[in-house]
């Protein structure tokens, strides 16, 4: 999402199918299943949009990567399907 710093302060999330999680990495790259996220929310199969606010915002010092994928963490492997039918919006600034 960006290659520098910045802060995230909403993010609006929804999924059509898949329950999961989404995942926010302060890492321009990213190996799926094994890099550790910095922030993971949890989303339920079919769900409704839902925001979530974080008024002191979520601080990224090198760079803010994103996935989604079944499993918490980044402890998932190559076993842990990533998630397709996700939509988001991430608010943030410098």
């Amino acid at each position: 999402l960006t290659s520098g710093t910045g802060s995230v302060f909403a993010i609006t999330i929804s999924s059509s199918a898949q329950a999961g999680f989404f995942k926010m990495f302060d890492s321009a790259s990213i190996t799926h299943g094994t890099t550790q996220p910095v922030f993971c929310i949890p989303i339920p199969a079919s769900s409704a949009k839902q925001t979530i606010f974080c008024s002191s915002g979520i601080v990224f010092s090198t760079a803010c990567s994103v996935n989604a994928a079944q499993s918490n963490g980044g402890k998932g492997g190559d076993g842990d399907a990533a998630i397709t039918t996700l939509t988001y919006i991430i608010y943030g600034g410098a």
